[in-house]
């Protein structure tokens, strides 16, 4: 567990560029969920999290919400909660704005779900009504960091779960909104939507039988688990020297006036600047950095957060001239392009050879002429 800094390396004489990659990642002992609930069990969730050692779950009712427990959670869901005063939307609304990861399970009685509250505090999509039409999950979002690694490929005649009921939603735009499961007549299943630095998931369908199979399903599992497992605004596992981006500060606890530093290689040091952006900070090196490698960011010795930098890798993307190309810039005299698409190199090597020793004989002929030349001169002088 811990930070982690790490350099992959390739050996391919002559080639000697771009050999080298540095990266930097970050491994968690577990990952904490919170489920927090009014009056409703989730044996569902209870089944997927309560045994599993990568996970740390608990679950907490409304009534007994400890605000000092959401900065410390890797995913918090809000399941079929009723009724929430403004003082907890705001929490939940600062978790997820400072990175944090939401889902958001919609009520089983329509009322509640359809009051949209939580909702409107989020300035998500808001549900519009109930519709009681069965319909089937027909589409997975399968380029979506959720199940981009979950499927070795997707076959046409798949049995995905069945939808009995649903709250519809409006078709408003909502800023970088991606559906992640949609049903056969268009309505999302499930989408997510990034809030600041974090990420609200919401669920149309409360985890209910009576509502659909997706609960019991092999694609529910991946689904919730990899929500826990996997950031939505990670830091990279590096970064490119010469372009500027704004790299997420992972320790929002730092005093506003205080000045990290950055140190590397060779006793490299600078002071990035930060820059508050939407309730995160973001961190920007500018033109500071100017060579490969490992980095970390300090402050009064204690290591921040971990970074690695890389050259772009423009010298790999290989281009390469036409044979025509290549004759017209070496037009002159003694050039030669060999134009043989077809011949092998050994055989083009002999070629040379062969050439080579046409030429040699040609100037040992020479010599001898020369020499010839000389010898009659004197004869016919004499």
């Amino acid at each position: 567990a811990g930070w982690q800094q790490a350099r992959l390396e390739i050996t391919d004489y002559p080639v000697t560029f771009d050999d080298r990659l540095y990266f930097s990642f970050r491994v968690n002992n577990r990952h904490p969920v919170l489920r927090i609930f009014e009056k409703r069990e989730n044996p569902f969730l209870q089944a997927l999290f309560a045994t599993d050692s990568a996970i740390e779950y608990r679950q907490l009712p409304l009534k007994q919400m400890d605000y000092g427990l959401l900065s410390t959670q890797d995913l918090v869901i809000l399941d079929q909660l009723e009724e929430t005063g403004s003082g907890f939307q705001q929490q939940i609304s600062n978790y997820v704005e400072n990175g944090g990861t939401l889902l958001l399970i919609p009520s089983a009685k329509n009322e509640k779900a359809l009051d949209n509250n939580l909702n409107q505090a989020l300035q998500i999509t808001q549900f519009t009504h109930l519709d009681t039409q069965r319909s089937r999950l027909s589409s997975i979002n399968s380029t979506h960091a959720l199940y981009r690694n979950t499927f070795e490929n997707l076959e046409d005649n798949i049995q995905l779960p069945l939808v009995f009921k649903h709250y519809r939603t409006d078709k408003s735009l909502h800023g970088e909104k991606e559906l992640l499961l949609t049903l056969e007549n268009g309505d999302e299943l499930l989408s997510v939507q990034p809030k600041g630095m974090g990420a609200v998931y919401l669920l149309t369908v409360p985890m209910e039988e009576n509502f659909s199979e997706w609960p019991r399903h092999a694609l529910f599992v991946p689904s919730l688990y990899n929500m826990a497992m996997i950031q939505y605004n990670s830091l990279q596992l590096y970064y490119t020297i010469g372009k500027e981006e704004a790299i997420p500060f992972a320790n929002e606890s730092l005093p506003a006036q205080a000045a990290p530093e950055l140190i590397g290689p060779d006793n490299f040091s600078c002071i990035p600047a930060l820059r508050d952006n939407a309730g995160s900070r973001d961190m920007f090196v500018y033109d500071q950095i100017r060579e490969a490698g490992n980095y970390a960011v300090i402050y009064r010795q204690d290591t921040l957060q971990q970074l690695s930098f890389n050259f772009a890798r423009n010298e790999s993307e290989m281009d390469f001239w036409t044979s025509n190309e290549l004759k017209d810039a070496f037009k002159g005299p003694h050039k030669e392009v060999f134009d043989h698409p077809h011949a092998s190199n050994s055989l083009l090597a002999h070629q040379l050879h062969q050439e080579s020793r046409s030429s040699n004989l040609f100037i040992w002929l020479t010599l001898f002429f020369l020499l010839l030349e000389t010898i009659l001169l004197r004869v016919w002088k004499n």
